[in-house]
């Protein structure tokens, strides 16, 4: 935008003297500025000619600060309040102004409104392609001035009020103590901030700062430190490197075993010791899996947006504000749990609060009456009972509180059962889901927003039996429909990926009472197992004194096997869930030993000259057992835990 003025004097007499605008007239006679804006949208340049009344005084310091600021300086400068745009004012710009002089005076300002989606999209840009390891859902970007004040930020409140950078740091004044922080050791163009805590959150954060060329200012990137090592590429990345080296000291623990045995001299006692060493090995491999799979977070993450503060929310609003062009009306909701009941493997039981706060600017459509439908659709609810609690007037908005019960049907994943890990959701939409209007997490309501401190969940009495709560938060996931529900006005919301509001429950299975149930009987069938293989004898003196028969080897693995065979049944009823689960594997094995030891009972009886059975009047099959039993089991849970 281009204004110029033929009238103006030296800087220090413009708020003295007044201003003359190049105008034409309308045609009811009244004064009218001319400006035109360029605008690019989606690579195509448009140009708009603006037509602005008279009363829009540049002399007025509070709308015209990108013209004054620029003219009295006469240097370039961004504009003190980037918020407002005199020009749309329904849209969050930064102006950059730059004075232009004409006959050595000056002639006017030129200034670039610059969209704050846009400059976040540069700003990621620019800095992801270096440092490779921005999370969208766990990081936001702003820029502060010279002066250590912001910019633009998410949350406009900074803006507004004039926030200073030291709200990050006490250390951190202006842009010059910025440049002070140390380097990036891989990037020295960076500075970072290591460690700042999140009060209400809890969380640590990792500040990156980049300079801007030829402004002063500074792109500040906030990361939450949790969020960035915790991201499900990350976890498994970390597990595939604990992996490899669990695998390697497992190979090497049974070399050395075996060089210090002499195995290659070939005596049964060598042989023994390596046996039960590999044996060993995979047992304190398998339990090392299963520590290892029970103290880090699951590394099958959900594409979804987590919401754990405000700066994140306002981020996700800005896009659908800016970017896709959205008159947005968004609406505080908030949740509260009492209790959560499996009923079924993928039928969940969940009662509590869920409240709403309506601001007074909103249209009256969109509050809810006294006696009207709540503001919120539960759209996985089979079942759903909802009571209005109360509602009551707090400053200038309209709080309304409902009581519900619902029966979710959600789809979970069993396959590492019993150390499975389960996410719970509560899935909202608006009442008004044909029209724009996002469901945003009220965390003004909670007195903390660490997920590990459970905000939102009931801390009192709250009974959750076989279950440990892991965290719950708020998060956003893009959903696409194949149809627009009879309402084509819902085609340009579905189309820029509109944001569903989630409350998220995690949750770890205690594993303490399925193995009782299925392990412990399993392993005391094993040890049965290998006490039949023990009285199987080639040699007719051992075998009478062994008192080895096949027809009694049968009879007991036939007893055996149906004690194993009621208890898979009896697991795939309790659990119900699809698929083949971790601990079913136990039953898997625990019928191929049986039938091993059915089939090398046959081979002694009928085939005694075998070399399978002659040797070491079938020494074989002691030998192996136990390394291949546990060697299985180990391998089972390397496949399913990496």
């Amino acid at each position: 935008t281009c204004s110029r003025n033929q009238s103006l004097k030296r800087p220090t007499k413009f708020r003295e003297e007044p201003v003359s605008y190049p105008s034409d007239s309308s045609e009811d006679g009244s004064t009218q500025d001319r400006e035109f804006r360029f605008v690019n949208i989606k690579g195509k340049v448009h140009k708009h000619e603006i037509t602005l009344p008279s009363a829009a005084d540049y002399q007025q310091t509070s709308a015209g600060d990108w013209f004054w600021e620029a003219i009295h300086s006469q240097k370039p400068c961004w504009s003190r309040n980037p918020d407002y745009c005199q020009f749309a004012q329904k849209w969050r710009m930064a102006g950059y102004s730059r004075p232009f002089r004409r006959q050595a005076k000056p002639g006017g300002v030129i200034t670039a409104w610059l969209s704050v989606n846009r400059m976040r999209k540069a700003m990621y840009h620019s800095i992801q392609s270096e440092l490779r390891l921005l999370n969208s859902d766990a990081s936001y970007g702003a820029i502060v001035n010279s002066e250590g004040q912001f910019l633009c930020h998410p949350e406009i409140d900074f803006v507004i009020n004039g926030r200073r950078v030291n709200h990050f740091g006490e250390a951190l004044e202006t842009g010059q103590q910025i440049a002070d922080l140390p380097k990036m050791p891989k990037w020295p163009n960076f500075r970072y901030l290591e460690e700042f805590r999140l009060t209400r959150s809890n969380q640590n954060h990792f500040l990156v700062f980049s300079p801007i060329a030829s402004t002063g200012c500074w792109i500040m990137i906030a990361l939450d430190e949790h969020r960035l090592y915790n991201r499900p590429e990350v976890i498994h990345r970390n597990r595939a490197q604990q992996i490899q080296i669990l695998i390697a000291a497992l190979i090497f623990l049974v070399s050395f075993v075996a060089v210090v045995a002499r195995v290659d001299r070939g005596t049964q006692f060598s042989f023994w010791v390596v046996s039960w060493t590999i044996a060993g090995a995979s047992l304190l491999g398998m339990i090392l899996l299963w520590m290892l799979n029970i103290t880090s977070q699951d590394d099958r993450g959900t594409n979804e947006y987590r919401l754990t503060n405000h700066a994140i929310v306002a981020k996700q609003l800005i896009r659908l504000h800016t970017e896709d062009h959205l008159e947005i009306s968004s609406i505080p909701t908030g949740v509260h749990l009492q209790s959560i009941q499996f009923l079924e493997a993928y039928n969940v039981k969940l009662t509590g609060y869920i409240w709403q706060s309506y601001s007074d600017d909103l249209p009256e459509w969109m509050v809810p009456t006294d006696d009207g439908e709540p503001g919120f659709v539960l759209p996985e609810a089979e079942e759903l009972e909802i009571q209005k609690a109360l509602n009551h007037r707090y400053e200038d908005r309209e709080v309304f509180v409902w009581y519900f019960e619902t029966v979710l049907r959600q789809s979970f994943q069993f396959d590492r059962y019993p150390f499975d890990q389960l996410n719970v959701w509560l899935r909202l939409w608006p009442r008004h889901f044909d029209r724009a209007v996002v469901l945003t997490p009220d965390l003004d309501s909670y007195y903390t927003l660490d997920p590990t401190q459970l905000p939102g969940i009931e801390h009192n009495d709250f009974v959750l039996e076989g279950w440990h709560l892991n965290e719950n938060y708020f998060s956003y996931r893009t959903n696409r429909y194949s149809s627009d529900f009879g309402m084509h006005s819902l085609r340009q919301v579905d189309q820029v990926g509109y944001p569903e509001l989630y409350f998220n429950v995690t949750m770890r299975r205690n594993p303490l009472t399925p193995f009782i149930a299925n392990v412990i009987p399993q392993l005391v069938v094993a040890l049965l197992l290998f006490s039949v293989a023990l009285t199987i004898r080639t040699d007719e003196t051992k075998s009478q004194l062994m008192g080895f028969n096949t027809n009694t080897v049968l009879g007991f693995n036939a007893a055996l096997f149906f004690v194993v065979i009621i208890g898979h049944v009896s697991l795939r009823e309790n659990l119900g869930a699809e698929g083949i689960t971790y601990l079913e594997w136990l039953y898997f094995i625990s019928y191929l030993a049986i039938l091993g030891v059915t089939v090398n009972a046959l081979m002694a009886g009928a085939l005694r000259d075998h070399f399978l059975v002659r040797y070491g009047d079938n020494l074989l099959i002691r030998q192996t057992y136990w390394p291949l039993y546990m060697g299985s089991l180990f391998l089972i849970s390397l496949w399913t835990f990496s």
